[in-house]
């Protein structure tokens, strides 16, 4: 495997696989974006979800085919939370609004 000296991405296909992996980098999903098979997103790896996790927790996260595919879907829920309105009807335009919206409190203690 190599890195990409500009965007520090890896270039071959699909993360090495082993439990010293970080979960987000097995699946080429730094953004633990959870799967759901209405979202077909491009450069999903087949299958599209990750396999049962070295924790013992259930299957949750997309698998993309390569990590640039993973960065491009990020981009495309942030762009999606951009336009999109929070549950009490504002815009969610600050970080703290995006954290909340990635990474509810109910799952995460981030805020």
């Amino acid at each position: 495997m190599s890195i990409d000296p500009i965007t520090w991405i890896p270039t071959t296909d699909l993360a090495p696989t082993g439990e010293h992996w970080p979960r987000g980098y097995r699946n080429g999903n730094g953004g633990n974006i959870d799967y759901a098979p209405t979202n077909q997103w491009q450069g999903m790896a087949s299958p599209p979800i990750e396999s049962k996790p070295y924790n013992g927790s259930r299957p949750r996260f997309c698998r993309f085919s390569a990590a640039h595919w993973g960065l491009r879907a990020i981009f495309r829920v942030l762009i999606k939370y951009r336009d999109a309105k929070a549950s009490d009807g504002t815009p969610v335009d600050t970080i703290t609004d995006i954290i909340k919206r990635w990474a509810p409190a109910l799952e995460n203690n981030t805020i």
